[in-house]
C-alpha cells in the first residue's frame, strides 16, 4: 500500500487537483506557433473557465487557491487580448497569426 503525499494529502477533490497541479500555458509560445487559431484560444479559454469554476465550487479558498484564481483570470485576460488581435487583423486583411500575447502588465491596465 503506497502513503499519499503530504502535497497531496490536503488537497479537498480530484477537481481541486486538477486545477493546482495543471500548468499554465505558456501564451508567449502559443502565439508564436504557427498553428495557434481561433479555436485552439477558445478551447484554452473554456480549459481556464472550467479550472476557475472548480475552484469557486470547491468553497473556501487557501493562499494557493486564491493565488492559482489570480494567474487565471490573468491569463484569461491575454487569451480574450489574443483572440481580440487575431479577429481584428483578419478583419483588415492581415494575417492573424501575427497577433502576440501580450504580457500581464499590459492587458491588467486596459481599462473596462
Amino acid at each position: 500500500m503506497s502513503r499519499i503525499p503530504t502535497w497531496l494529502a490536503g488537497l479537498e477533490s480530484a477537481r481541486r487537483l486538477r486545477a493546482v497541479v495543471r500548468p499554465l500555458l505558456d501564451l508567449g509560445s502559443m502565439a508564436k506557433n504557427s498553428r495557434t487559431t481561433d479555436a485552439s484560444v477558445l478551447n484554452r479559454i473554456e480549459r481556464l473557465v472550467a479550472d476557475e469554476q472548480a475552484l469557486y465550487q470547491a468553497g473556501d479558498l487557501n493562499d494557493g487557491d486564491t493565488a492559482r484564481l489570480s494567474k487565471i483570470q490573468v491569463e484569461l485576460d491575454q487569451c480574450w487580448d489574443l483572440l481580440r488581435q487575431r479577429r481584428a487583423l483578419r478583419e483588415f486583411g492581415k494575417n492573424p497569426d501575427e497577433a502576440k500575447a501580450r504580457p500581464p502588465e499590459v492587458v491588467e491596465n486596459y481599462e473596462q
